[in-house]
């Protein structure tokens, strides 16, 4: 197949236990010995896939009138006539409350790229270079002179020069200042990008993957139940009853007060998920009319 294996050199004691077969020169550095493994550097030329911008769904929440939106669920059938069981209750209100939502805050549709990550590793002059950089190319790009383009493109190479030698720096002395093998490791994950998660998900997406969460441990739970009641039936004397409770009867649940309702919302951190139908910050601005 025309490959090499290019390592030559032992890569943990006297081993050769990591391979690289590729065309490209490759060498065995031992990194500063932060590993019983040496460090196999080699130029790979990969595909790096291209951040898309991915489709949101939004509610102006912030234009909503509060007093107006409380009113309107008073006047609603959610208050005139509540369905009488907890399923019922739960489905009415997220119809009225969506219906609600749809008139005074209809859904907005746009097209998000993801953030980039934070470059804490940005020196001082690596900072003003790039603002620099930014700043010739809004004015080549409005006069459109051959010289400022010149101009923009020396402040190019110098911010490039800056910013990698910012990250080189950075991660060549991360290393040597950790000493708990715990923070190393979560290092050495954070370089590789091993945990960075796809940021370019649509919602459908997610919903299909919390969906295939949700599946995979619903089968698994039947499964288990499946397996107790197959195994309690062929070997009754394996699975013993639980002992009888001898307690006080656990079987009516205290009435819940308004005030320990109140509470828990206005405890509730601002967050909110996509698939929630309305946002939490809407639920703590107008948390008399939820209790």
């Amino acid at each position: 197949m025309d490959m090499t294996q290019h390592v030559q050199s032992a890569t943990r004691a006297q081993n050769l236990l990591d391979l690289l077969v590729t065309v490209t020169r490759v060498r065995v550095d031992d990194a500063g010995l932060v590993s019983d493994h040496r460090l196999v550097a080699a130029n790979i030329s990969v595909y790096r896939r291209a951040v898309r911008a991915v489709p949101k769904s939004f509610r102006p929440i912030r234009k909503i009138d509060t007093d107006e939106f409380e009113q309107s669920l008073r006047n609603s059938e959610l208050f005139i006539s509540p369905a009488t069981t907890v399923d019922g209750f739960a489905e009415q209100l997220e119809r009225v409350v969506v219906v609600e939502l749809d008139r005074v805050a209809p859904l907005k549709h746009c097209r998000r790229r993801p953030s980039k990550p934070v470059a804490r590793w940005l020196s001082q002059d690596a900072i003003n270079a790039k603002r620099e950089r930014r700043r010739l190319e809004r004015q080549w790009r409005r006069t459109q002179l051959d010289s400022d383009r010149i101009a923009y493109r020396q402040v190019c190479r110098r911010a490039n020069k800056f910013i990698n030698g910012s990250r080189h720096n950075f991660y060549r002395d991360q290393p040597t200042t950790i000493s708990d093998p715990r923070d190393r490791w979560k290092l050495t994950k954070n370089l590789l990008h091993s945990t960075d998660p796809p940021l370019n998900r649509t919602e459908l997406e997610n919903t299909k993957l919390c969906s295939s969460f949700s599946d995979y441990f619903s089968n698994k739970i039947i499964k288990l139940k499946q397996a107790v009641a197959k195994d309690k039936l062929f070997h009754p004397t394996h699975l013993s009853a639980d002992c009888p409770h001898l307690g006080t009867s656990f079987n009516t649940l205290r009435r819940v007060i308004p005030t320990e309702v109140l509470k828990i919302i206005r405890a509730l951190p601002p967050k909110s998920s996509p698939l929630d139908f309305i946002p939490t910050s809407l639920i703590k601005s107008c948390s008399h009319v939820f209790l």
